[in-house]
């Protein structure tokens, strides 16, 4: 299983949190920096994976949302939500 321990300080703006995520997860260099880009990326991941989100009460509440989404329509990956205080 892949693991990305991805901090929500990172991603407090959405256009901020779309250049980190793609970074950190390596996305397409044609990735779109959207809402859309996003879940489409999320969602393509075919390797089982886990994205520990830390501090995700610091997360833009659109990314969030995606990911969320994501989570639940991808079987392969899993978002893991901690506060400022761990998991």
């Amino acid at each position: 299983m892949k693991k990305f321990y991805l901090d929500g300080e990172r991603m407090q703006c959405a256009g901020n949190a779309h250049r980190y995520l793609a970074a950190m997860l390596s996305f397409p260099a044609y990735y779109g920096e959207n809402a859309d880009a996003l879940y489409d990326c999320l969602t393509e991941i075919g390797t089982e994976t886990q994205l520990v989100l830390l501090r995700s009460e610091l997360v833009e509440a659109g990314i969030l949302k995606v990911m969320r989404e994501a989570a639940k329509r991808n079987a392969q990956l899993t978002l893991c939500e901690s506060g400022s205080y761990g998991i």
